[in-house]
This record gives C-alpha cells, sequence and structure tokens, in this order.
C-alpha cells in the first residue's frame, strides 16, 4: 500500500518541476518579446558611449601632452582603462552590425544566445565608465588644490 506521505510529495515534486519549467519557459518568451527594442537600445547605448569615450581620448591627449613627470601614474591608469572601454565597445560594435545584417528568427536567436555576454561587456564598460569619471575628477581636484604644480 502506497503511503499518503509519498504520495503527497511525489505531487509536490512534480508540481516543482513544473513550475520551474513554465518559468523558464515565460521568461524565453519575454525576452523574446523584448529582443527588438533591446536590441535598439543596445545600439542607441553604443552610439552614445561612442562619443563619450571619443572625448575622453581627446581630453586624455590634451592631458598627457600637457602633464608634468609625476602624473605619469595618472596618465597610465587613463590609457588603461580607455583601451579596455575601446575593446568592449569594438566587441560591442561588431555584435550590434551583426545583428543589423540577421533578420526575423535568425536575428532574435543570435540576441538571445548572446545577452549574457553582451550584458557582461555592458556591464564593464559601465564600471570602466565610472573609474575614468573618478580619475578624472582626482586629477581636477589634485590640480584645483594645487595650481602651482
Amino acid at each position: 500500500m502506497v503511503e499518503p506521505l509519498s504520495i503527497a510529495a511525489s505531487a509536490l515534486g512534480a508540481l516543482d518541476v513544473g513550475a520551474r519549467v513554465s518559468t523558464g519557459i515565460l521568461d524565453i518568451i519575454r525576452k523574446w518579446k523584448n529582443a527588438p527594442h533591446e536590441i535598439v537600445a543596445l545600439h542607441n547605448e553604443i552610439t552614445d558611449l561612442r562619443v563619450v569615450l571619443d572625448q575622453m581620448v581627446y581630453a586624455y591627449q590634451i592631458l598627457s601632452d600637457g602633464l608634468a613627470y609625476q602624473d605619469a601614474g595618472f596618465v597610465a591608469a587613463v590609457h588603461d582603462h580607455l583601451e579596455k572601454a575601446l575593446c568592449y565597445l569594438k566587441s560591442l560594435q561588431t555584435f550590434s552590425m551583426e545583428l543589423q545584417h540577421l533578420k526575423g528568427a535568425r536575428r532574435w536567436k543570435r540576441w538571445l544566445g548572446s545577452q549574457n555576454e553582451v550584458n557582461s561587456m555592458r556591464a564593464n564598460l559601465n564600471i570602466i565608465r565610472t573609474e575614468l569619471s573618478q580619475l578624472f575628477l582626482a586629477q581636477n581636484m589634485f590640480v584645483s588644490l594645487h595650481p602651482g604644480i
């Protein structure tokens, strides 16, 4: 004779699996529906970031030409951050161009398959952008507090 407790445990196990599967399916459907908007948002973000990074590269070039030797650490830190950011940006631009050439379900499938990698690059770019802002802020504060240097 089957015990009521084991029947209940089996039923709960089946319900748990069903809930997980349906949640996964709903998540895929949501991502599929949002893909066109997210692709456009990514393209816009890349365009905006390109403008910001171009301005930072320009500022870096001016600063590196005019800074004293003691600021070599600042120049090197900014250079390293800009190199990383430009590398991520190039990867995102390449991916965005690839998506523009794909149509329909192939485009969405490529987006869904690469979404985690793209989000990781976007997060890394945001970290770099924050760190660059902090570097420039710290340098501006130093120069403001030490005008004769």
